[in-house]
């Protein structure tokens, strides 16, 4: 629902456009200022905002009665008889994303109070974010006004993404959007619910459903939110309880299909799973499961590696084990790790056996990725600090090299302080390593892909 805007879209410079008149109050304060940064906004009942020169003007009461009046010209359109609609939530919204720099809105406490006491929701638009308050968060706002004194900030900018380190710059690589939100009450950040919308162009080919929004924490995790994109607009929406970085970007995942029956949204592999089967890393059985938890044998993770090169001239190599068949489903895959290296520092069974059933554990898995990682040239750079594991010295000498690398550009996290090299690899856990990997050692996808 629109309402009367102030229209900051069409301040023409950063300073000196924004005017203040008062009815019967000519020494009262200037009502709204704007620096390069940020837009002050005084709003004292009975005064009136002046953008550019004059050419718009509101007082705080006609932006609060032209939402109310708006809210009502809708329900008349929309009433019929014999039906109860719910009621809209009327919207002023102060629109200041004309401005350029600007990154703060503050709002008087006295503001803050007459919306609160009009029950009306307030949109904030800033350059290159909208942030709505409902009535609800507006109350705890001005309620902690300090008995009136104290504004209420808002702060949204975007973040370079040069300024962010460690796994904070990993996680957001490849995405174009990186926006921090903060709301305060004098010098202290208040958590409240609001309803952030965010820009994302959509590129030829892209399809909207697989524009998301994430939580990015201090500690580098990337949490999936349920937004709502809309293309006309080009905006992506979505309610938050706190204030925090937020990332915008395209993930082709989004358009998985579920072919499995074992694979329940909300597991904690469920998004690995179909990052790996969307790449046609990883398949299934043919009776229709996953298998999450069924143990990883060096066949199916060299044909995991394997279908991330997706070499079909490795058919034509020949390899010397005696465990292996040209005839075997494997064949290809051991005959392109054979031939490049992969298995190179591994604990081998014989010189002339590959031992394609052997169980494979952490460590080695860990080996196997650095190798593939020499041989496509790929840099592992370290986005985060390790201490040692507290079982590392159990981490056979071959392997510790690729363990300590591959842990601090994330691809391996541990559980409970420890690696636990000895481990046998669920399905489901290399493809969360396998997930780790594309994303902090090959960069994130873009593109879509079909399955396998």
């Amino acid at each position: 629902m629109t309402a009367a805007n102030l229209t900051g879209s069409q301040v023409s410079a950063p300073t000196n456009t924004v005017q203040k008149t008062a009815r019967n109050a000519p020494e009262a304060p200037t009502a709204a200022s704007v620096t390069d940064t940020s837009v002050t906004l005084n709003v004292i009942p009975g005064a009136e905002y002046r953008f550019n020169n004059g050419a718009s003007s509101e007082t705080i009461e006609a932006l609060i009665n032209n939402a109310l009046q708006a809210v009502a010209k809708e329900e008349e359109k929309e009433e019929k008889p014999g039906t109860e609609a719910e009621t809209p939530v009327p919207v002023v919204t102060i629109d200041l994303s004309g401005v350029k720099g600007a990154k703060t809105a503050e709002i008087n406490a006295g503001a803050a109070q007459e919306f609160t006491g009009a029950a009306v929701a307030v949109t904030i638009k800033l350059p290159g974010v909208d942030i709505t308050l409902e009535p609800a968060s507006l109350d705890i706002l001005a309620k902690a006004t300090d008995e009136g004194e104290t504004p209420v900030t808002i702060e949204a900018a975007a973040i370079p993404v040069k300024e962010l380190k460690g796994i904070q710059a990993a996680q957001v690589k490849g995405y174009e959007t990186v926006v921090n939100v903060d709301i305060f009450v004098g010098g202290t950040k208040v958590d409240v619910p609001v309803i952030v919308s965010l820009p994302y162009k959509l590129k030829p080919g892209e399809n909207p459903v697989a524009v998301c929004v994430w939580h990015l924490d201090d500690t580098g995790n990337m949490n999936k939110l349920n937004g709502s994109y809309n293309a006309d607009t080009g905006f992506i929406t979505f309610t938050t309880p706190h204030q925090s970085f937020y990332v915008v970007g395209y993930d082709p995942v989004m358009l998985w299909v579920n072919i499995f029956s074992d694979v329940a949204e909300g597991s904690w592999y469920y998004e690995s799973v179909a990052y790996a089967n969307h790449y046609g890393l990883m398949g299934g059985y043919g009776d229709g499961s996953f298998a999450p938890q069924d143990k990883m044998t060096r066949a199916m993770f060299t044909a995991v590696l394997w279908n991330m090169e997706n070499d079909a001239e490795s058919k034509t190599h020949t390899v010397a084990f005696k465990d292996v068949n040209a005839d075997d489903w494997y064949f290809g895959a051991v005959s392109w790790a054979a031939v490049n290296g992969l298995y190179n520092g591994v604990e081998i069974i014989t010189t002339d056996e590959f031992g394609p059933s052997k169980l494979i554990t952490r460590q080695e898995m860990a080996v196997i990725l650095m190798n593939y990682a020499l041989y496509k040239g790929y840099e592992v750079s370290a986005i985060r600090a390790m201490s040692n594991f507290a079982d590392s010295h159990q981490i056979s000498a071959w392997a510790g090299d690729a363990v300590v690398k591959l842990s601090e550009a994330g691809v391996f996290i541990g559980s409970g302080g420890k690696f636990k090299p000895y481990k046998i690899s669920t399905r489901a856990e290399v493809a969360q390593s396998i997930k780790n990997f594309m994303r902090f050692v090959l960069g994130p996808r873009t593109e879509s892909a079909e399955p396998r």
